[in-house]
């Protein structure tokens, strides 16, 4: 049965890992104490090495067990991961864990600062995270090696409609990527068009047009099978045309880039 103080309320419990004895400073997240090095957070976050300089904790007792440093607003979990990063080995280690848990880490390396931290979970999160998450994260902290590489994913996924899944990106985003996945689309069937031959070519053009302006390149055989499998389908007789045939319908991947990099920089953030 939890503690609970005169009041009736229950009693925040120590850490089972980070409450040191020799820490020089004691915090409250949730209803957690974390006992901890006062340098260390200094070390690596330039928010509490602006706070300590101040000496804002310490005042009134502020900082002990009696009456912990309150981090509102944080959830003692994640937190307890962050420090697992920044006393653990040099490079950290980051918790393997759900998306959502490495999401959570990586807004709250950022809120504190704590730079280095922030840089490894980016690193050990890219390939957990989905491109919209990688997204979106990307343009709210300005993690450039992120941001402009799923924007270009998602363009050329053909996928379910990328909205604005929990709040990750905004509609402004959300529209510039529909805009330049229409834009390349566009720029398949024109180049279907104006290289359309006839005779033996016919199927295969019959193919390239249903199946090459709104599908990911690397499907479009997969993707001309599945349409071949399907009733009442005029095309479905003869072999499929290969991945390569059907790529020889497409323009060049540095049109499709270029039209990506346009519908990118209306946003303001991407290469120039």
């Amino acid at each position: 049965m939890a503690d609970r103080n005169p009041q009736g309320e229950v009693a925040p419990s120590r850490h089972g890992e980070f409450w040191f004895p020799d820490g020089s400073i004691v915090l409250g997240v949730e209803n957690v104490l974390f006992k901890v090095h006062r340098s260390v957070l200094a070390r690596q976050s330039e928010l509490f090495e602006g706070m300590f300089e101040s000496g804002t904790p310490g005042k009134d007792g502020e900082g002990c067990e009696a009456l912990p440093l309150v981090l509102p607003d944080i959830g003692s979990k994640p937190f307890a991961d962050l420090l697992s990063i920044i006393y653990g080995p040099r490079g950290g280690t980051v918790p393997t864990g759900k998306a959502a848990d490495l999401i959570a880490l990586i807004r709250l390396a950022h809120r504190l600062q704590f730079t280095e931290a922030f840089d490894i979970i980016v690193r050990a999160a890219h390939d957990t995270l989905s491109p919209l998450e990688r997204l979106g994260l990307g343009l709210d902290y300005d993690i450039g090696d992120w941001a402009y590489a799923a924007f270009a994913e998602l363009v050329l996924e053909f996928g379910p409609e990328p909205r604005a899944l929990h709040g990750l990106i905004t509609h402004e985003t959300h529209v510039n990527i529909l805009v330049a996945r229409q834009r390349v689309s566009d720029a398949r069937s024109l180049f279907i068009i104006l290289h359309s031959r006839g005779g033996d070519d016919a199927r295969v053009h019959a193919y390239a047009a249903h199946v090459v302006p709104r599908t990911k390149r690397e499907l479009f055989e997969s993707a001309a099978r599945t349409l071949a499998s399907q009733p009442g389908q005029p095309i479905r007789y003869g072999p499929n045309p290969s991945q390569t045939v059907l790529e020889s319908w497409a323009p060049h991947r540095t049109v499709e880039e270029q039209i990506i990099r346009d519908a990118w920089r209306t946003l303001q953030k991407g290469p120039g």
